[in-house]
């Protein structure tokens, strides 16, 4: 997080559990966004809502309604 709270992608990029996903509301669409590739064209330090806002849906041309955020955790062998 930044001094104001707000996530940047670095939050997300040094931890492999997150993943982050793009929802279309016009055409229903989601995709899961590569953590490198964004920091290569948008930096490390950007933040999501920023991302949010510069992305547009390669199905219908609009930006995307919201990012979503999500957690994996590792699976545990049993054991």
């Amino acid at each position: 997080m930044n001094d104001s709270g707000a996530v940047v992608l670095r939050d997300l990029a040094d931890h492999q559990a997150f993943t982050l996903g793009a929802f279309c509301r016009e055409c229903d669409r989601s995709v899961t966004l590569d953590h490198q590739a964004l920091a290569d064209r948008f930096g490390r330090d950007v933040l999501l809502e920023d991302i949010r806002r510069r992305l547009r849906c390669q199905q219908c041309g609009r930006r995307p309604e919201r990012l979503l955020v999500g957690y994996h955790q590792a699976a545990v062998p049993d054991g």
